[in-house]
């Protein structure tokens, strides 16, 4: 008996054995055919059983057995590399790509979800972005602040508060000044001068 005969009635028997996940054999009773040919010629260890019919061993189908088979199939779109081996597309991986996956996960709090068919962060709602990177402040960050954290502005040298919307001078205004941008004041009339100190003299 020749190895590929007794391949052919190996995975016979394991076709019809099988459950019914498993890929549909040949009904009992085929005429099989030992001189047979098969042109082009069968793939992946199937058996030439007539002229051009090719018996696929498990895991394979197609007319010359070139289809691989997943049970249970790829999902998300996912194609089937050789039997039991799922390539996932972006967004998707697991065993069969049934499992969401974001490329690089999601960060705060972030839920990794499928949104028509694309992998895609949920951000809570402090958060935003593609991976819920960044910040959100709904105050906003005035005059080059930025949001570091939800409701936190991180403001430059010069600048305070929730906002970055107080300017600080580091020698205070007088007189009723105000500071208005880093280490300027807003004179009240009759003042003048850097800090307010000057009073302006009436003719």
């Amino acid at each position: 008996m020749s190895v590929a005969l007794l391949r052919f009635l190996l995975a016979l028997a394991g076709a019809c054995s099988a459950g019914s996940d498993a890929p549909r054999g040949v009904a009992l009773g085929f005429v099989f055919d030992p001189k047979a040919t098969c042109e082009p010629p069968c793939e992946h260890a199937g058996v030439c059983i007539r002229k051009n019919t090719c018996f696929c061993s498990r895991g394979y189908e197609g007319e010359t057995c070139q289809f691989a088979n997943c049970y249970p199939k790829c999902k998300n779109g996912g194609d089937c590399l050789r039997p039991g081996k799922c390539r996932c597309p972006p967004g998707f991986g697991g065993k069969y790509c049934h499992k969401v996956t974001c490329d690089g996960g999601c960060w705060n709090g972030g839920e990794c979800t499928a949104v028509n068919g694309v992998a895609k962060c949920i951000c809570p709602s402090s958060w935003s972005g593609s991976k819920c990177q960044e910040a959100s402040c709904p105050q906003g960050c005035r005059n080059g602040g930025i949001c570091v954290a939800p409701g936190i502005c991180s403001c430059p040298e010069g600048w305070l508060g929730g906002a970055c919307h107080t300017a600080v001078c580091t020698k205070p205004c007088l007189n009723g000044g105000k500071c208005i941008s880093p280490e300027k004041c807003r004179c009240r009339p009759p003042y003048s001068g850097p800090r307010c100190e000057e009073r302006k003299k009436s003719h």
